[in-house]
């Protein structure tokens, strides 16, 4: 089974995903480039990848890192998203809550 980036991630778990990256910066588990920082990794929360792409109308490959959420880390990101919302900070985006309310009917 191919796990989730982080951004996907966030999306099926309801939050927005800009605010879920600001909430793992706050929580020092991501850095730079939004990659999980080694010692979350070594704990098994995350896998940094490199995944590739082919610049448009050329032959040249480039590879960029990204950083993909284990069962583990799905775990780890509810709790720091229930920490956020105790803490007073939304993270629901308006989407979320748009589809929550067409699916209500």
């Amino acid at each position: 089974m191919k796990r989730p980036t982080i951004r996907e991630a966030a999306h099926q778990l309801n939050v927005c995903d800009r605010k879920l990256y600001d909430a793992l910066r706050r929580a020092n588990v991501i850095g730079t480039n939004n990659i999980a920082l080694p010692h979350y990794q070594r704990e098994g929360f995350f896998v940094n990848e490199f995944r590739g792409y082919t610049l448009r109308g050329t032959r040249v490959a480039r590879q960029y890192p990204v950083s993909t959420v284990t069962a583990a880390g799905m775990s780890l990101l509810q709790e720091i998203i229930d920490a956020e919302i105790g803490a007073g900070r939304e993270l629901r985006s308006s989407h979320a809550a748009h589809q929550r309310a067409t699916r209500a009917g």
